[in-house]
């Protein structure tokens, strides 16, 4: 005999609710309800049969002392019930399992976990699905299994994962793991472990060492709030003028020690030498100043730039020199 449906009404219209009107999120989530209806059919404890039930009756009817009521004749469960929350816990991996396993967009997951943070925990519950712990250089994940994996300094220019973000890795026990898809955790819940100096100068100090002290556009280098002088060891591929990234850990214990302080990445020599601003003569102008307000890093690539006017190509090409890139 077939049991009850489980009443999945409430987590239908849920999943509908935080949907958008995207093609690839009505396809995502026209997966995620058949993955729901699948999991709905948990059938339930049969009742007792009808015979059964008026044998008991006509037993009733003689009285018995408690020691004529046979053991076996004591109420009992003979199966555990049904527990709802656990049902609805393995929907909702089922569901999760579904959306990282879909290429394209992340926005049906985002929205699902802005609506309910609680949802991005469940993630690491998929053994595909790593945490990071960012590191002063590259970056570190653990999965369910506390699996390691170690990323360079280069993957983490490519995916700028922040520290508890989600990582959903194919081919994660072979030398060449792959990052499919960083999900974010909402930001209440983010805590920075690292502290980043980006694009700072090399120069030679008062004794002829190296040293970082400020970046390309005058700024000290900082630590605890404080000036530091970062002194290059003698083996650093780095060398005057070269443009640098430097990471510590934000925990402070005792006082900082130059050791503290880890060259995390030297940016390539043909970039460097476009970084620095220069007037220019003709115009009696100054090339345009760039802030990067999204951290990405060109790694050195060749940007074309063609645009009508020479005012914007400095413009533009401004912004290409502040990501590392070459115009």
């Amino acid at each position: 005999m077939v049991g009850k449906m489980y009443d999945y009404r409430t987590e239908v219209k849920e999943l509908l609710e935080m949907t958008g009107a995207s093609q690839n999120e009505l396809c995502l989530t026209a997966k995620a309800i058949k993955v729901i209806l699948k999991i709905a059919q948990v059938k339930e404890v049969p009742p007792v049969p009808t015979n059964d039930t008026t044998e008991i009756t006509a037993k009733k009817t003689e009285p018995q002392t408690a020691e004529q009521v046979p053991d076996k004749q004591v109420l009992k469960p003979t199966t555990p019930p049904i527990k709802t929350e656990k049902v609805k816990i393995d929907r909702t991996l089922q569901t999760l399992q579904t959306l990282l396993s879909t290429r394209g967009e992340n926005e049906a997951l985002t929205n699902w976990i802005k609506r309910d943070p609680k949802i991005y925990d469940q993630l690491f519950e998929l053994v595909m699905v790593y945490r990071v712990s960012t590191r002063r250089k590259g970056f570190k994940a653990y999965n369910k299994q506390k699996h390691e994996l170690k990323f360079n300094e280069f993957v983490r220019n490519q995916f700028k994962p922040k520290n508890g973000d989600a990582l959903v890795v194919s081919n994660s026990h072979t030398k060449t793991p792959r990052i499919i898809k960083v999900i974010h955790q909402p930001e209440n819940e983010y805590h920075q472990n690292t502290v980043t100096f980006d694009q700072g100068v090399v120069e030679l100090d008062e004794n002829q060492r190296l040293v970082v002290q400020k970046d390309v556009a005058g700024n000290p280098l900082l630590v605890d709030e404080k000036p530091f002088s970062y002194q290059l060891t003698p083996h650093s591929k780095a060398q005057v003028g070269s443009v640098v990234r430097l990471r510590w850990y934000k925990d402070k214990v005792g006082q900082r020690q130059n050791e503290d302080l880890a060259l995390a990445w030297i940016y390539p020599k043909q970039t460097v030498n476009r970084i620095p601003a220069t007037p220019l003569k003709k115009t009696g102008l100054t090339k345009v100043k760039y802030q990067p307000t999204i951290e990405f890093d060109l790694a050195g690539a060749t940007v074309g730039i063609v645009v009508g006017r020479e005012l914007y190509h400095d413009k533009y090409a401004a912004i290409v020199q502040a990501h590392g890139g070459i115009y």
